[in-house]
């Protein structure tokens, strides 16, 4: 690979304008894993059908807010 003639001083400037990039990538993925492990958590502890036996929509309870609150933090 051409790559690995060059010396670590020369490909380190190629990786920094990528690391931004990198970091757009990594940060939305963390927030969706929370988001899955939390509401995994609640529907083992059966806290989702707590609600729907109280009448109260988990979808619109749950969900709702947690994706209004991603929609509106984008542009930030």
């Amino acid at each position: 690979p051409p790559d690995a003639s060059r010396p670590i001083v020369l490909r380190l400037p190629t990786l920094r304008p990528r690391a931004p990039a990198a970091a757009a990538l990594l940060f939305p993925g963390r927030a969706g894993s929370a988001l899955t492990a939390e509401i995994g958590l609640m529907r083992a502890t059966e806290q989702l059908s707590s609600m729907e036996m109280m009448a109260v929509d988990p979808l619109r309870r749950v969900m709702a807010p947690r994706c209004w609150a991603g929609v509106r933090s984008v542009p930030l």
